[in-house]
């Protein structure tokens, strides 16, 4: 993201959108991951709702932050990469505060402990009867 503020000071075009492809490259993978992440520390609600909530947010979020940077950034330019930077450390800092509370891998695993007592059980009434 840093580079990408450096390279559109330049003005040289096919540098900024190589940088900003190879920074997309990048980024949406770890889309998917925060969404997984989220559908765990959330797990008794919907994953679809999870999703669509977050998407939600942050694509409402986008367009309020980018028109204001564009009225910003159309006015002065100075402190522009502060911005940046004050973003993407408020971003950074909730990860700070997130604790990695991984329910629905434990309800799984617990489902999965039941149904083998259950069978064992099971196994042993039948045993008992013949």
């Amino acid at each position: 993201m840093l580079i990408s503020v450096f390279t559109m000071t330049t003005g040289n075009f096919p540098l900024f959108v190589t940088v900003i492809g190879a920074a997309g490259f990048f980024v949406i993978p770890t889309t998917a991951s925060g969404m997984a992440f989220a559908a765990e520390v959330t797990f008794p609600v919907e994953t679809s709702l999870v999703n669509g909530t977050i998407s939600m947010v942050a694509h409402g979020l986008a367009a309020i932050v980018g028109m204001i940077m564009t009225e910003y950034v159309q006015k002065s330019q100075v402190g522009t990469l502060w911005i940046f930077v004050m973003f993407a450390t408020c971003g950074g800092l909730t990860t700070v505060f997130m604790t990695e509370d991984l329910r629905r891998q434990a309800y799984e695993a617990k489902k999965k402990e039941i149904q083998a007592s259950t069978l064992l059980d099971d196994e042993t009434r039948l045993n008992q009867m013949n």
